[in-house]
């Protein structure tokens, strides 16, 4: 299959919030896909995961690719468990789907398989969109020069990314206890304060409400507390340094000393969504990608997103990126 209908059917379907444009598809729309205009209809093999909410939002999006090229037909293939082991066996037996998704973090094992397309050439050719059209953030992580992550050419055009760890947290709990709601502006000792109050107890003495579920990143923590994992230069590890000790003592604090949170056999009980949507939880951690779910399924409180607490260094991640890779 010409790798240019790849191309170009990878960023129509990928480009959804990533562009600095409002007008994506019609600005994506004037590639040149000549190379599609054959007799027969191409059909090209997307696989990937997500929920009930993500797969209707990517048929919706399918959809209108497909009314806008009708050449073209995408067959979407939803692995909704060990999706990396799942796709290494296709390609293995050689029945690799087209696009896939692939994450940062999978991006090592899958050059290292030869089985990601170079995407250099392809978006050095386009006139319509380019490497500047995305957020940098987005570009850098699926860039290898042989040697390092981060520059060289570009294996991957990011589908979706998130402010991660970001906080959700049930507003009609937050009333109930007479507490106002996060703002954004909120210190961690004030997040240690609110998450206390809003942690419940029957009459047993058992927790029947956690003020927080603690699915943060560590990172989290460990940036915010002045720390780091690695060092600048990336040749020494730093979790024995003060900062990274206190930032992930103060993380297992909110389960083991203050009891505020769900401890590992708890979550192993329960996720931290069916947590949440059921008012088991005030506060949690998570990623744009659970906003469709939420709105759908939380019908019995209002809830509300703000950002983490702040500490001494006020930063917040981004994560749980999810991209698309074209097979060699």
């Amino acid at each position: 299959m010409d790798r240019s209908i790849l191309f170009y059917s990878l960023c129509i379907l990928g480009v959804v919030g990533l562009l600095s444009v409002p007008t994506t598809r019609s600005l994506l729309l004037g590639l040149d896909t000549s190379a599609q205009k054959e007799s027969r209809r191409t059909e090209i093999v997307l696989a990937g995961w997500g929920n009930t909410q993500e797969v209707a939002m990517l048929n919706q999006l399918m959809a209108d690719f497909e009314a806008g090229n009708p050449d073209i037909k995408v067959k979407f293939i939803h692995i909704q468990q060990n999706f990396n082991t799942v796709l290494l066996t296709m390609m293995a037996g050689g029945r690799s789907p087209d696009i896939f998704y692939v994450a940062p973090t999978n991006l090592g094992s899958m050059l290292s398989k030869g089985v990601l397309l170079n995407l250099e050439p392809y978006l050095a050719k386009s006139e319509v969109v380019g490497v500047e059209d995305f957020f940098p953030q987005t570009v850098e992580p699926y860039r290898w020069d042989g040697k390092h992550f981060g520059q060289g050419p570009i294996y991957g055009l990011c589908k979706d990314w998130s402010p991660d760890f970001l906080i959700f947290y049930n507003k009609s709990l937050f009333d109930e206890a007479g507490i106002p709601y996060p703002d954004g502006n909120w210190t961690r000792e004030e997040f240690v304060d609110i998450a206390q109050r809003l942690t419940k107890r029957d009459e047993q003495g058992r927790i029947a409400q956690f003020g927080v579920y603690n699915n943060a990143n560590p990172e989290q923590w460990i940036w915010q507390s002045g720390g780091r994992i690695f060092s600048e230069d990336r040749t020494r590890v730093l979790l024995e340094s003060p900062e990274v000790i206190k930032a992930l003592q103060f993380a297992a604090d909110l389960s083991t000393r203050w009891h505020m949170a769900p401890g590992y056999a708890e979550q192993a009980q329960s996720s931290v969504n069916v947590m949440f949507e059921t008012g088991r939880v005030a506060i949690c951690f998570y990623g744009q990608w659970f906003v469709p779910q939420f709105r759908k399924t939380i019908e019995s409180f209002e809830w509300g997103v703000t950002t983490p607490p702040r500490h001494k260094v006020h930063i917040y991640l981004s994560g749980g990126m999810v991209g698309y890779g074209i097979y060699a």
